[in-house]
């Protein structure tokens, strides 16, 4: 019986988690990357928090950046794809900078009183300031099993790492602007 109580006990420290299982940081759900979030606010109605989920998609994405795949207000449901440029700053003493084209799907859902957020599907570009570019679009995974990896020389995992930085970074802006846009009293966005 004691060894069987000690091996429950133990259980919890030896199951996987499915949060990172390559050690990068970035926010693994079923074996993609995956930024949300998700909340409750007291006193808004599906319908409100909807509304302003389309005013924070038409403030954030202002360039024609998004395009709508599926919207439903009668279940509080936003669905689309956006592209965003994002300039990475190297953190080597030669501060190179360079841009990255982030592609990903958001998904928003609205119900009383919560909603949530979600950034999937993301795949990223090179882009070459002011020469051609290539239209090779690598999905973060790929990125992440890179960065696992030991065989790349120092200044590519220095790379890698100044890239999860920054789109670590971009998503973290998304996310908080949302959450803001329903936490300043008397408007949204």
């Amino acid at each position: 019986m004691y060894r069987l109580t000690f091996l429950l006990l133990l259980l919890p420290f030896l199951s996987f988690s499915q949060t990172d299982t390559t050690g990068t940081g970035f926010p693994f759900e079923d074996g993609k990357i995956v930024y949300e979030s998700a909340a409750a606010v007291s006193g808004l109605s599906r319908d409100t928090l909807y509304a302003a989920a389309k005013k924070w998609i038409a403030h954030s994405f202002a360039d024609g950046k998004f395009k709508l795949e599926h919207e439903d207000s009668g279940t509080g449901q936003i669905q689309g794809s956006a592209v965003s440029l994002l300039l990475v700053t190297s953190s080597n003493w030669l501060f190179q900078t360079y841009a990255l084209e982030l592609n990903f799907s958001i998904e928003i859902l609205c119900k009383d009183e919560h909603y949530q957020i979600r950034f999937y599907g993301i795949t990223t570009k090179s882009v070459a300031l002011g020469s051609m570019t290539s239209d090779v679009q690598v999905p973060l995974e790929t990125l992440a099993r890179q960065m696992k990896e030991t065989k790349f020389k120092p200044k590519q995992t220095e790379r890698n790492r100044d890239m999860k930085r920054a789109v670590d970074e971009q998503f973290s802006k998304l996310l908080s602007s949302f959450q803001q846009g329903f936490k300043k009293s008397g408007s949204l966005f």
